[in-house]
């Protein structure tokens, strides 16, 4: 091994989901393309087929007592991450085509401890999935891919508070507009 060699850096893609078990699958398809590790918690309210995908699909699944809300589990979910990086999405939020093309390079950056990327929200619209591209879902500017190191990140339980990170981060990319390139309908589905 050679001092110009790099190890790999690897991503743990988390999400805390009471979504159901069809939208789960399709977002864990999405985030396949990209994550090394995915880490889900199930909030004990969801369908039991949702928490069935999960424990199927994902590396790392837990149910919990969340009673509907999301974010008083993010740091707990974010903590069972092993990877280098961690990527923090919800189940209806979605990165945008290339982004695992860029993942290289943005991983083994070591000017930034975190990044703040292009999350797409997925809905239904009258065609099909579409992308929110207006107030308060766009533009997103919160940060969500962070370097899994203790104490670098924080994640409030309040509704809508955001990832409170250290160190120098690298802002994100323009707002992606444009219709949704979902994965297959699901087996469950």
């Amino acid at each position: 091994m050679g001092w110009s060699t790099v190890p790999a850096v690897g991503l743990s893609v988390c999400t805390v989901t009471n979504a159901s078990p069809e939208r789960l699958e399709r977002w864990l398809l999405h985030v396949f393309d990209f994550a090394d590790e995915v880490v889900v918690t199930v909030d004990a309210t969801s369908p039991t087929a949702t928490a069935e995908v999960a424990q199927e699909l994902s590396d790392v699944c837990a149910v919990a007592e969340l009673g509907g809300v999301a974010n008083p589990a993010y740091d707990w979910t974010a903590s069972r991450a092993t990877a280098d990086w961690v990527l923090m999405l919800d189940d209806d939020e979605w990165l945008p085509a290339g982004f695992a093309a860029r993942l290289p390079e943005l991983l083994s950056d070591r000017r930034f401890s975190h990044y703040h990327l292009p999350i797409r929200w997925v809905v239904n619209g009258v065609d099909g999935p579409v992308w929110l591209d207006q107030f308060p879902w766009s533009p997103n500017r919160a940060p969500r891919m962070v370097r899994n190191v203790a104490g670098l990140a924080r994640h409030a339980a309040g509704a809508h508070s955001s990832w409170e990170v250290c160190g120098r981060r690298r802002g994100s990319h323009p707002r992606p507009r444009g219709r949704v390139d979902l994965p297959p309908q699901s087996r469950h589905g």
